[in-house]
């Protein structure tokens, strides 16, 4: 079972709130109804932590974000997963959750290859 949400707008994009929206999959489930629900071509993933209010950016296509959110879940053992957005201004669907582990640096950028995140230097974006 997913748990409910709310939709409001915010900054020009649509967000979904909810006390665990993570359900019983990691929040696979609900990332994946959402970016279909709002598609965007080459959009990237943020994943936000509640915890500091930073976020990790990691480049991947749509199809991978619903398994990369809930890796991190999963990964970060992050509980919970408060809301899913879209940032029209960096073009980036965002998931908020508390990162407990600190496995994932945020902030951070990461690309997705090969189903494994692999950490971008500043090197590597130029």
């Amino acid at each position: 079972m997913v748990a409910g949400y709310t939709e409001t707008t915010l900054m020009g994009g649509k967000i979904w709130r909810g006390d665990d929206l993570a359900g019983s999959d990691a929040g696979f489930a609900r990332v994946k109804e959402f970016i279909e629900r709002y598609p965007h071509e080459g959009w990237t993933l943020s994943i936000y932590n509640a915890l500091d209010e930073s976020t990790a950016e990691i480049d991947c296509p749509a199809e991978e974000m619903p398994k990369i959110a809930s890796f991190v879940y999963n990964l970060e053992r992050a509980y919970p997963m408060t809301f899913i957005g879209e940032n029209p201004l960096t073009e980036s669907y965002v998931v908020g959750m508390a990162l407990t582990r600190g496995r994932i640096q945020t902030p951070g950028v990461y690309r997705a290859e090969n189903g494994k995140l692999r950490s971008v230097l500043p090197s590597d974006l130029m």
